[in-house]
């Protein structure tokens, strides 16, 4: 499956694990996955720990409540917002630490822009939407996407206050 794994045995997440997690990069890459798709719902349960062979893996999970294509026409209209992680997201997230993770996956993402055609028409049942919900579809994911890392940097700045 795309963009899926069986993790076993996971837990929610603890910000008082004294071991971390290890996949600081991934889960950096996934913050920035958050904000761009505009995912306000990363609580302890959907954030999940994983303990093996001395590497402890933090997963995110779920992103059914991610406004982007949930509510695309609430970022049509501001095509910049930034997700306000302050009321539902999980407390004790290393913010220092998936940084770079974070900035690298924006710039990842920004280049999907190439290949957002291709993109679209294989997610399923974009080609049956009427052609105007296509086209606000396409513009606000181009822009989200173009503007990944100005995006991550500001979701960034709203973590920092939640470690």
């Amino acid at each position: 499956m795309w963009l899926s794994a069986d993790v076993g045995l996971a837990l929610p997440w603890d910000s008082g694990n004294p071991g971390g997690f290890d996949n600081v990069d991934a889960v950096g890459a996934a913050v920035a996955l958050d904000a761009v798709l505009f995912n306000e719902d990363r609580h302890p349960g959907n954030a999940l720990l994983t303990e093996a062979e001395d590497e402890a893996l933090l997963w995110f999970i779920d992103w059914e409540a991610a406004i982007l294509g949930f509510h695309t026409a609430r970022l049509a209209a501001n095509l910049d917002l930034v997700p306000n992680p302050a009321t539902k997201h999980f407390r004790g997230l290393p913010v220092g630490a998936i940084e770079a993770g974070a900035r690298s996956g924006a710039t990842k993402l920004a280049r999907l822009t190439d290949a957002l055609d291709q993109i679209l028409l294989t997610c399923a049942g974009y080609a049956r939407l009427p052609p105007e919900d296509r086209g606000m579809i396409e513009r606000v994911v181009r822009h989200r996407l173009e503007q990944a890392p100005v995006i991550v940097a500001a979701y960034l700045d709203r973590l920092w206050p939640l470690q």
